[in-house]
């Protein structure tokens, strides 16, 4: 026989449904706003500039920054480091990318660049090479417990000028406009234009 006054014991738990409505993604919202377009396509109040770098015509797309954040590396250090690689390589990449991405991205996937291959801007669909702004009030965190990969790569961080200090956690070093340029033009962008040279052959 049921007895009313008994609680049920699926309530507040996730068999209920409880916390399925308010996951920590990255929403799609493909359908429901009719554009077809990735989050990391969707700018919002951005500039464009065009520079012409050994005969070959680049598009640099800014967009605007949240309070607090910045784009570490300007126009002008991304045309001396394309000037850096020979003119063959560059094949169909001419969009280069300064992009604010959303507060959740920083929480969820904070990553220094990436390389689009087909990166959808305005009317046109074209390899693009993307450069995150970053929040200057945070930190770099490591582990204590790190791979061998994760070792080498704590190491260039260092090299790059980045200042760890141990924590009980682990290591954290304060995000500086020089160090962030100093990890973003000299490693992240060789290394995606790289992927995209690998690519291509």
């Amino acid at each position: 026989m049921r007895n009313a006054t008994r609680r049920n014991r699926n309530i507040g738990t996730v068999k209920q449904g409880h916390g399925q409505n308010n996951r920590m993604r990255i929403a799609e919202p493909y359908f429901s706003v009719g554009d077809w377009r990735s989050h990391t396509e969707r700018l919002t109040h951005y500039k464009k500039f065009v520079r012409a770098v050994q005969g070959h015509e680049f598009t640099f797309v800014v967009e605007k920054t949240r309070a607090g954040c910045c784009h570490a590396c300007s126009i002008e250090d991304v045309v001396f480091m394309l000037e850096q690689i020979p003119a063959a390589d560059y094949g169909d990449l001419r969009l280069i990318v300064f992009r604010q991405p959303k507060h959740k991205e920083g929480i969820l996937s904070p990553v220094w660049g990436w390389l689009c291959y087909e990166y959808q801007f305005e009317n046109t669909c074209a390899p693009a090479v993307i450069l995150e702004a970053f929040n200057l009030a945070e930190y770099l965190t490591h582990s204590r417990k790190l791979s061998i990969d994760a070792r080498d790569e704590f190491d260039r961080l260092q090299q790059d000028g980045h200042v760890f200090i141990a924590d009980r956690r682990g290591y954290r070093a304060k995000l500086t406009r020089e160090t962030v340029r100093a990890t973003q033009l000299y490693r992240t962008l060789p290394h995606e234009f790289g992927h995209y040279v690998h690519y291509r052959q």
